[in-house]
């Protein structure tokens, strides 16, 4: 998983984690009517992912659980924050939902209602068909007959990229968070800049609680890892206008990631030179082995043949120098220690 995936998760998945936070976005998002039965107070997080490993690049999840009309049920937060949006998404939200009511199956239990969320974080409009059904072919056109065999549903959508996202959002928290995913879309430096400035206000009306401050640090990280471009000082700029503590806060982290930056340069440099230096040491020790191993063979052929040798023609002693099979016999004796039995 690439540092932007992860930055990217680890930002959405504390912002909505923090109970107040997604009590705040439901209350914001969530139509009127639908909002009437959701119990916002029973809001609580539960564990687990329900993506498909091949889609983690492009899909982050969380599911909530809630009372809704009077019993448990739950609401399914998907964030969509490839570059484009992509018609394959009800499916796929369809299949992270049965992939919940399976496993409430495995446990004996009955279906709970799931109300189904797509945040998109991508850098188009979205223009994905928001039911099931818009997807059949001739779907409106088929007799009313048929239509009981075909499944439909629809989710609510949260399109990040429209400049209307954010307005009127009472909670500092939730429009912060928002406005924050929304500078790192921006199109260009001056939306960047105008949307940060918007997260800054934003975080000005806030609480004022202190459990969120890991969530405003790692927005700053979220965005100046996604925004190399971006000139630290302008953002601590605008921070200073509304906060010095923020504008000092910005300054600290963007230290911290060069530090990190500097320290993982550091590492990799000495994993990539551990990795050329083993492969070095064993090319040469694959030679020296290599020469030593043809050494050894020709020095074991040569006795080898040496013995045989001695073995097909047998002396009984060797007085004369020029004597081969004397050579050989003196060369084996002396070398390997062996004792020899001669035979006429």
């Amino acid at each position: 998983m690439g540092l932007m995936k992860n930055l990217h998760d680890k930002f959405f998945k504390a912002a909505f984690s923090d109970i107040e936070t997604a009590r705040g976005f439901l209350r914001h998002y969530l139509p009127e009517e639908v909002k009437k039965q959701v119990d916002l107070a029973t809001l609580e997080q539960t564990q687990g992912s329900y993506v498909d490993r091949e889609l983690k690049e492009s899909h982050t999840d969380l599911l909530l659980r809630a009372d809704i009309a009077g019993r448990k049920g739950y609401v399914y937060l998907l964030i969509e924050h490839k570059s484009y949006s992509r018609k394959s998404v009800i499916l796929q939200l369809l299949k992270y939902m049965v992939k919940i009511w399976e496993k409430e199956l495995q446990a004996g239990k009955k279906l709970s209602v799931i109300i189904p969320i797509v945040v998109y974080h991508g850098e188009e409009r979205w223009g994905v068909e928001g039911r099931l059904s818009g997807l059949i072919e001739g779907y409106a056109e088929l007799p009313e007959t048929l239509w009981k065999y075909i499944p439909d549903y629809t989710y609510e959508l949260h399109d990040l990229t429209s400049e209307e996202e954010g307005e009127h959002i009472e909670s500092g928290e939730v429009k912060m968070t928002v406005y924050l995913f929304r500078t790192v879309v921006a199109p260009d430096k001056e939306t960047i800049l105008r949307r940060f400035e918007e997260a800054m206000q934003a975080l000005k009306e806030a609480s004022g609680r202190r459990d969120i401050e890991y969530l405003i640090d790692l927005g700053f990280q979220y965005l100046l890892s996604s925004k190399p471009e971006i000139e630290l000082e302008e953002l601590v700029e605008i921070a200073r206008k509304f906060s010095e503590e923020r504008g000092e806060q910005i300054v600290t982290l963007a230290e911290r990631l060069i530090d990190k930056g500097m320290q993982k340069g550091r590492e990799e440099g000495l994993k990539e030179g551990l990795k050329e230096g083993l492969k070095e040491g064993l090319e040469k020790g694959l030679e020296r082995g290599l020469e030593k191993g043809i050494a050894s063979g020709v020095e074991k052929g040569k006795n080898e043949i040496l013995w045989k040798l001695i073995i097909t023609h047998p002396v009984r002693g060797c007085n004369s120098k020029i004597n081969k099979r004397c050579e050989a016999f003196e060369y084996l004796h002396s070398a390997r220690k062996d004792s020899v039995v001669l035979t006429e």
